[in-house]
């Protein structure tokens, strides 16, 4: 028999995971110029973390938690529009390296200035206290919620069970 708290925690979930869902339905690329959300997260990490100009492909795809091959094909399109450079690491023969051509640094830039503009424009009409907080919740329930996967993470091979 299901109880009243269980019945109140299960639309607690519901509401909390439709509430985060509609923040990925947002359009946020509609307000860059010619590039796509993921383009400006990957043009992005290479501004930050290219301090000699460059990134290696690996790293890149490790910051931006996706498959190489999605790094891959996603610098293929920028490549093909003047934002970004492939080249041999002359460190390291083995590696590729990518940065960003002037036209790709003015384009991430505008596109930051845009994101800050809108950010600061949302952040207006919310109380600062009440953001703070909700940050910090985030912040803590994220936590939870990746210790709690980490503790339920397949870890056999089809068929199994997870331990």
């Amino acid at each position: 028999m299901r109880t009243e708290v269980n019945i109140e925690v299960d639309e607690l979930y519901r509401e909390f995971f439709q509430t985060i869902h509609q923040f990925r339905k947002l359009n946020m690329a509609s307000m860059m110029p010619d590039v796509s959300q993921s383009e400006f997260v990957i043009m992005n990490v290479i501004r930050d973390k290219s301090s000699e100009g460059k990134v290696v492909i690996s790293e890149l795809a490790c910051r931006c938690k996706l498959h190489s091959s999605a790094v891959s094909r996603t610098l293929h399109g920028l490549e093909e529009r003047g934002y970004v450079e492939r080249h041999i690491d002359k460190d390291d023969r083995r590696n590729i390296c990518v940065e960003l051509t002037e036209e790709g640094k003015r384009t991430v830039e505008e596109c930051r200035q845009i994101m800050q503009d809108f950010g600061r424009t949302v952040l207006n009409h919310m109380n600062v206290r009440d953001m703070e907080r909700l940050i910090t919740y985030m912040n803590r329930l994220y936590s939870v919620a990746e210790k709690e996967i980490e503790t339920r993470k397949w870890k056999g091979r089809k068929g199994k069970e997870h331990e």
